[in-house]
């Protein structure tokens, strides 16, 4: 950073590197894809999925707040460190239309990554999830 900087960027930048670093939800699984957050490993059954780094954040930011819904402004901020709230984007949009490429069976009629119109997206549907830290070796169904 350059300075003069402001403090809250400085914050937000921070909080950034923590959260890449230590993720709550070790893994997920959305059907047949699992979702290693620890080893940025992803499967479809057998197969390799590729995600890209900002879509394993965004995952993840959602996995933590599962069935949740997350306002676009919370994601913007979290995810892509934007410090305006009031920007207008499409980037959060079109990442989650991404993932439900990789993720969701049939697209247009989403299982896991639902929207919720005028306000954000849900995780949903997640069948075993693996917490780290003191919950490690808590096991959740839904």
């Amino acid at each position: 950073m350059t300075k003069p900087f402001d403090p809250e960027e400085l914050l937000a930048r921070i909080r950034a590197v923590l959260r890449r670093t230590r993720p709550s939800v070790s893994r997920i699984c959305l059907g047949a894809v699992t979702i290693d957050f620890l080893n940025k490993q992803d499967l479809r059954g057998k197969r390799p999925v590729s995600f890209t780094h900002r879509e394993f954040e965004l995952l993840s930011y959602l996995a933590e707040r599962r069935d949740v819904v997350v306002h676009r402004d919370e994601l913007l901020r979290a995810v892509w460190g934007y410090l305006e709230p009031e920007v207008v984007t499409r980037t959060v949009d079109f990442a989650i239309a991404r993932l439900r490429r990789k993720v969701e069976l049939d697209r247009h009629r989403p299982q896991f990554i639902r929207t919720a119109h005028g306000d954000g997206y849900c995780l949903t549907g997640v069948t075993e999830e693996v917490a780290t830290g003191p919950a490690a070796t808590r096991f959740a169904t839904s």
